[in-house]
């Protein structure tokens, strides 16, 4: 048996099965290694059968035996070969030992050894067997470890024949594809283009039948859109017939004989003289979204396996041909959105500037608020200092919604209360929703529900799934937010904390099919008409959940309605103050020199008195170069630059650039409230280490700054 081995690698090194195999003329050599395999393990029958078991494809059979029968490809699971294809493995015994064999071969065959052929992805599974007739003796343990090397060489040579028989089989389809696409690039329109594309399917195919038919979920059919010899219009339910199997599995269905019990009563055409058929379902959008199926009538040959292949091998181009021909129905579509885009581009530059003058006005108001109720001792001008400083926040709040509409922007994390942010968002709501829909807010009485995220992100989940919301109610309904706060036990073990806010938001809509459950989150999936859906919107909301170390759930029935329900780590806000008081009592007096700018006078008013607090000795400036001139003349002093960053004459940015190239180890603070100008900033700052303060920014924030900054020992 050793000389099998030697002899199939002596075959693999010679020229001229190089020569044909580069050719792809591996027939012969696969029959030739048959024939060594059989000689060296003194069997008197050998076969090779692959097949795609989940495609029904057939890819190479062969036998050679020395009673010149044709014996037929196993099937997976019926004999010898067959167990071995199915589980994969080593099979030995005796033929009669399996069952479903070969009745031909059942007659003369005794010992037999299988072995599994291997092939990339697992998909193909492959079996070579080997037999010996009644009476001889069994197969030794050493021919079997002989055998089983033999056969590994052998596996090089089958995947080579296969590979090929796949290219060849590529270039016929690339081929079609070429030809399908020149139906597509004409200037005819979109029907024309789906009836051409049909006709040439159906001579290619040689079938009797063309029909594409669009998939509708929410009606539970499918339509027939284009037809060649069935009426157009036809509705097909969900699971009836082979199209709408072929949809409600969304996998590819072949049959060499049209399967009874998929009949279709209303069919116009009598199902006894319908034959072979194959069905491919085609992604345009997200899901099974159309159905092609071609048929030939009774009495024709079937389709191979073959022709199945090549169609399920077209099933992704049909989807890309798909969204180029209603590329055409979508321009004015794409015209209109990139009118809209234009609008909110000049809406964001208009929201940047107003923000950023808001956002001066604001900061002055909270900054001066926040200093008078640290110097107050009455109780009840704290409570009204605190009310103002509530009131900027919401205010800020406001400006960053409008900012958010206009462009993304990024915040910082903090401290959330999620029933003020939650009360805060009905008025939106209540614009955002239809008046036939109703929102309802309950909670289980807390005073609050803090957690620590972005607030803006968290305000873009809401309504991401408000929006959800309206286009599963349209025809009205309630939508229902609820929170609370509890022990959830399970979160313990697969987050690790127990104690959480509860975030509930339920709507009266149509519900969401339980094949899609799994997959809305995923980007990009939609079952939304087109045009009215990017499959964005709760990918973001479970990338929100997810941030904050949250857990989200979903109960839907189709019917009756949605459930989301969302589960996010309780703020030990009690813990948060130890750390506040831990950290102010670690505090050191700042001391350095810094020069501060800022156009706003009001703003640069406030900023003196925080930096006087602070002990920073400050040199306050209205105009940047006024500031870059006293900078020359007291480099030597200067620690810390702190400016705006929009201002007339220079840029803060430009001013800082000027400075540090001056003197490098000057520290930089820079403030701003234009999102248009983060990217340059934050570049900048990253390089040379400095910091960015958003406006409205915190007086403990800025005195944070400083200390980092200007504390002794820096």
């Amino acid at each position: 048996m050793r000389k099998a081995v030697d002899r199939l690698v002596d075959l693999l090194l010679e020229d001229s099965f190089r020569e044909k195999l580069n050719r792809g003329e591996t027939g012969e050599v696969i029959d030739r290694i048959l024939k060594i395999l059989r000689e060296e393990a003194k069997a008197h029958y050998i076969a090779i059968t692959v097949w795609d078991a989940s495609e029904d494809v057939l890819y190479l059979h062969r036998y050679l035996g020395d009673d010149g029968r044709e014996i037929p490809p196993s099937a997976v699971g019926n004999g010898p070969m067959g167990v071995c294809m199915e589980k994969q493995e080593l099979v030995v015994g005796d033929f009669s030992d399996f069952a479903r064999g070969d009745k031909r071969l059942a007659e003369v065959v005794g010992p037999v050894l299988c072995f599994p052929i291997s092939f990339q992805e697992g998909r193909w599974i492959g079996s070579v067997g080997l037999g010996r007739r009644k009476g001889y003796p069994p197969f030794s343990k050493e021919e079997l470890e002989l055998l089983k090397a033999a056969g590994s060489v052998a596996s090089v040579v089958i995947s080579a024949n296969i590979s090929q028989d796949l290219l060849s089989k590529r270039d016929v389809l690339v081929e079609t594809l070429v030809d399908m696409l020149g139906i597509m690039v004409e200037n005819i329109d979109l029907d024309e283009k789906a009836l051409r594309t049909l006709r040439y399917l159906r001579s290619l195919f040689e079938a009797d039948y063309a029909v594409m038919g669009e998939v509708s979920r929410k009606r539970g059919i499918v339509r027939l859109s284009y037809a060649l010899g069935l009426p157009s219009g036809l509705e097909i339910r969900l699971g009836e017939g082979v199209m709408g199997m072929a949809a409600l599995q969304e996998k590819p269905l072949f049959f060499k004989k049209y399967p009874e019990a998929l009949s279709i009563k209303s069919c116009p055409v009598n199902p006894d003289v319908l034959g072979s058929c194959m069905a491919v379902p085609i992604s345009a959008y997200g899901s099974a979204d159309f159905v092609l199926m071609l048929m030939r009538r009774k009495g024709r040959r079937s389709f191979t396996g073959d022709d199945f292949y090549n169609l399920v091998l077209m099933q992704q181009m049909f989807s890309l041909l798909l969204r180029l021909a209603f590329y055409e129905s979508e321009k004015d579509r794409l015209l209109r959105m990139k009118a809209r885009a234009e609008r909110l581009e000049a809406l964001g530059a208009l929201a940047s500037g107003i923000a950023h003058d808001f956002n001066n006005v604001i900061g002055v108001i909270m900054g001066y608020a926040q200093i008078a109720a640290e110097s107050t001792e009455e109780e009840d001008t704290k409570k009204m200092l605190s009310l103002i400083i509530e009131q900027c926040r919401h205010a800020a709040r406001l400006a960053s919604q409008i900012l958010h509409v206009s462009r993304e922007q990024k915040t910082e994390e903090q401290l959330v209360d999620l029933k003020l942010l939650v009360k805060s968002l009905f008025e939106i709501l209540e614009r955002t929703l239809p008046e036939n829909i109703a929102i309802v807010y309950e909670d289980d009485g807390k005073d609050h529900y803090y957690v620590i995220g972005d607030p803006t992100k968290i305000h873009s989940m809401i309504l991401n799934i408000a929006t959800n919301a309206k286009d599963a109610m349209s025809d009205g309904g309630t939508f229902s937010i609820r929170l609370s706060k509890r022990e959830v036990p399970f979160l313990r073990e697969e987050f690790g904390y127990k104690r959480a806010i509860i975030l509930e938001f339920e709507d009266t809509g149509c519900g969401i099919p339980e094949e899609h459950i799994g997959r809305i989150f995923d980007p990009f999936f939609t079952t939304k008409e087109p045009g009215k859906g990017t499959g964005l919107g709760l990918s973001q909301v479970y990338s929100t959940v997810k941030q904050m170390g949250g857990h989200i759930d979903v109960v839907s029935c189709v019917g009756e309605g949605t459930k989301f329900v969302i589960y996010l780590p309780e703020a030990q806000i009690d813990r948060l103050k130890e750390q506040e008081k831990e950290k102010k009592a670690e505090e050191k007096e700042a001391k350095c020199k810094a020069i501060v700018v800022e156009d706003n006078e009001e703003l640069l008013n406030l900023l003196k008195l925080v930096f006087f607090r602070m002990g920073v000795d400050a040199l306050p400036f209205t105009d940047p170069e006024e500031a870059f001139e006293a900078f020359l003349r007291h480099k030597g002093e200067i620690d810390l630059l702190v400016s705006d960053v929009v201002m007339p004459k220079m840029s803060g940015l430009e001013l800082a650039q000027k400075v540090v190239e001056e003197k490098p180890e000057v520290k930089v603070v820079l403030i701003t409230g234009y999102t248009s100008v983060l990217g340059k900033v934050k570049a900048f700052l990253e390089k040379h280490k400095g910091i960015l303060l958003e406006k409205p920014f915190t007086i403990d924030r800025l005195q944070e700054v400083l200390r980092t900054f200007c504390s002794s020992g820096n």
